[in-house]
């Protein structure tokens, strides 16, 4: 018998609405999209040593930790379209009219700039991967990097969230597979549902319709309607649920820690406003520590595959080390990495920026006051020597 309305169990405590949106923030777009880039230009399957820019499928310039695709959101030719390329060269003039006023684009420029920021993949590709000019790129990522536009990019991040809880979460929380599961599922569900709505609305819209019809049963069924969107064996449908899935793995370490971890604090403060503006974390005044903690949070949803075993060594109060080292200076690391030994831990990220947690004291870090040693003669154990306050 089919279960109506006034007969179907009583659904289990849902997720907070800021859990959902640190979901989102974290799992989905730090962890199955932008990375360490999201306040730069960057595009999806371009290499960084070659001068052509190399696009997968139709993806174009992207920016933002949610990221947001230029090309996709160009629409010079409709009227009250969209035109995120003119919206970000807009923001760039104004910024450089008050620190770099010899940076100002001309007219011409700004015409180029918009059109070939607004290209679609195919479109770079049928131009033999041409790159926008190399100085305004230049003078682009600096902006990007600055508070104000750091700033302008998060707004487009907090809107697209906003959009995202709005018309993929609240289908989502009505669905009955959602209602029944744990809060470890209701994460995936979450950052899964997310993830396909944020990569093709048209795509997700049967998905969210079926959940809500009861379609879906279990996690499995909403992940193989995912990857049964495109015929391809290995399409972006897929691995962009399953990096959505490491994320989401992460969330549900975090929010399982013990309550002895140093890490357990940590993620508490930072979803007690998930989507705070980066360039003021140290403005709260209730969470003196978030720039530290907001910047280990994030780097752990970068790093997803060292993340769990991270969290689950402070949870015991036990170690672990992941980091590069260099193959000409075997004690110098040169990437990202985390350092967990007791109570203590150390993050960094492949620019070198860390913070250390060691003896209940937060401080900055830089990868190069880090060394890999040995602790013993003849031992194969290593451990990291940190030049930071209360370390040896």
């Amino acid at each position: 018998m089919t279960d109506t309305p006034q007969h179907r169990p009583a659904a289990r405590p849902g997720l907070t609405n800021a859990e959902l949106r640190a979901t989102i923030y974290f799992a989905m777009g730090v962890s199955s999209e932008s990375g360490e880039k999201a306040y730069g230009l960057a595009v999806a399957g371009d290499l960084a040593d070659t001068a052509r820019i190399e696009t997968a499928d139709r993806s174009g310039y992207t920016i933002g930790t949610i990221q947001t695709d230029l090309g996709q959101h160009y629409q010079p030719n409709v009227p009250g379209g969209e035109n995120v390329p003119a919206d970000l060269v807009n923001a760039y003039q104004a910024w450089a009219r008050t620190h770099h006023s010899d940076w100002v684009l001309n007219q011409a420029q700004v015409n180029q700039t918009t059109a070939d920021l607004g290209r679609k993949g195919t479109a770079i590709r049928d131009e033999q991967g041409r790159d926008i000019d190399a100085t305004v790129r230049s003078h682009l990522d600096s902006f990007l990097a600055s508070d104000a536009g750091v700033t302008w990019v998060h707004d487009r991040d907090v809107a697209q969230v906003d959009k995202l809880m709005d018309r993929a979460i609240a289908p989502l929380q009505r669905s009955q597979v959602y209602r029944d599961a744990s809060g470890d599922d209701q994460v995936k569900l979450a950052a899964m549902v997310a993830k396909v709505y944020n990569q093709n609305e048209a795509k997700a819209r049967p998905i969210l319709a079926a959940l809500e019809r009861g379609q879906y049963h279990s996690v499995n069924d909403v992940s193989n309607a995912i990857g049964n969107l495109s015929p391809a064996a290995t399409d972006y449908f897929q691995t962009g649920r399953d990096k959505a899935l490491h994320g989401a793995d992460v969330v549900n370490a975090l929010r399982n820690s013990h309550p002895d971890s140093p890490l357990h604090p940590v993620w508490q403060h930072v979803t007690a406003n998930p989507l705070i503006n980066p360039t003021r974390l140290d403005q709260d005044r209730a969470h003196p520590n978030l720039p530290g903690e907001y910047a280990t949070v994030r780097r752990l949803f970068v790093n997803y595959e060292q993340a769990e075993p991270f969290i689950h060594a402070l949870d015991r109060g036990g170690a672990y080390q992941q980091a590069r080292t260099s193959q000409t200076e075997p004690g110098r690391f040169n990437d990202n990495g985390v350092y967990a030994a007791g109570n203590d831990f150390v993050t960094w990220d492949r620019k070198g920026n860390g913070h250390a947690f060691v003896r209940g004291t937060w401080s900055e870090v830089d990868r190069e006051d880090l060394s890999r040693v040995n602790q013993a003669k003849h031992r194969p154990q290593r451990r990291i020597r940190a030049s930071v306050a209360g370390g040896s």
